[in-house]
């Protein structure tokens, strides 16, 4: 059985150097996705805040925000939270027919009416947990 086994991972070492020999490597793509990854692991807390304060900013300039109905229910249901690990919670209502919601790592949260339309208030609920773990996260 043993053998067995070392000659099969032989067979499969043979059979990737081979492949791997005939693929024609991009290495200018590959370094710069080797530089988005340090970039990325190298973005601090504060730089993750701002750049969340910048592009929500745009996005709001960029949207209409909701400040009736859909902003009263948002409210309701998200009673009582008002900051999530000391970071206080930003919450707008972008009017629009989109399914979606979104967070920022700066404590902004977004809910598009269109989502609003089509859930009950327990399952807007359950989105927005999922969009406070973003927050949570900074992500």
């Amino acid at each position: 059985m043993k053998k067995l086994i070392i000659a099969t991972l032989a067979a499969l070492s043979l059979c990737s150097c081979s492949i791997m020999s005939g693929i024609s490597w991009n290495t200018e793509g590959l370094a710069s996705a080797a530089g988005k990854v340090m970039t990325a692991t190298s973005i601090s807390d504060d730089m993750v805040v701002e750049l969340s304060r910048q592009t929500i900013a745009q996005l709001d300039a960029q949207n209409t925000i909701e400040n009736g109905p859909y902003a009263q229910r948002l409210a309701r249901v998200m009673s009582g939270v008002t900051e999530i690990d000391g970071m206080p919670i930003n919450m707008k209502v972008y009017k629009t027919s989109d399914v979606n919601a979104f967070a920022c790592g700066d404590g902004s949260i977004r809910v598009y009416t269109g989502l609003m339309d089509v859930m009950d208030d327990d399952e807007l609920v359950a989105i927005l947990g999922h969009e406070l773990g973003h927050v949570h996260h900074q992500d």
